[in-house]
């Protein structure tokens, strides 16, 4: 999709035309409800397009989406894919709490626990460890965005609706999540 370049809007938004293609290929004209030509309007391509900035698979010059060397790897279908993501997970922010929370997630991940336990036992590790929310109470469900779980669903699910993965996905995350944390 991106290729050489892709020109963004004025607003940094992906264009209408690659909204709808892209919407088109991954399926979500399938069983996504309205117009498919806005990245604003259509979350899991915001949300692609977001989790592909934080991975450092894209970045951008001068108004234009361009692939790093890492996202042109990526593309590539080179072995050795899974090491790309592992290098880039937990997925990295400013905030001490999402790098505390990614390192959790991957950790609840690669235990092979469904995604529905996931967050219950992400926030009561959070919450063993001595994350509060700033009223002095401890972190329940739902998480403060956590941006680590976003990418490993992805990873196992793609942008599909299910509530569960294909069981074999689930065993290559858990086992992705797992070299990770030994890394």
């Amino acid at each position: 999709m991106v290729g050489d370049g892709l020109k963004l809007t004025q607003t940094g938004k992906i264009p209408p035309a690659q909204v709808s293609e892209l919407s088109h290929a991954l399926g979500l004209d399938q069983w996504y409800i309205g117009k498919l030509n806005r990245e604003g309007r259509v979350y899991p391509v915001a949300l692609l397009h977001e989790l592909c900035r934080q991975l450092g698979f894209v970045y951008l010059r001068k108004g234009t989406l361009l692939p790093s060397k890492a996202g042109r790897a990526l593309l590539s279908g080179a072995p050795g894919n899974g090491k790309l993501f592992a290098a880039k997970l937990p997925v990295a922010t400013r905030k001490r709490f999402n790098e505390d929370a990614g390192w959790i997630t991957l950790i609840v991940a690669g235990s092979g626990l469904p995604f529905h336990e996931w967050e219950f036992y992400i926030a009561e590790i959070l919450g063993a460890i001595g994350w509060e929310r700033s009223t002095g109470l401890v972190v329940l469900p739902p998480l403060p965005h956590n941006p680590t779980p976003d990418v490993l669903q992805i990873l196992a699910r793609g942008l599909r609706r299910t509530e569960e993965a294909e069981p074999e996905r689930v065993v290559d995350l858990a086992r992705l999540a797992r070299v990770t944390c030994r890394q």
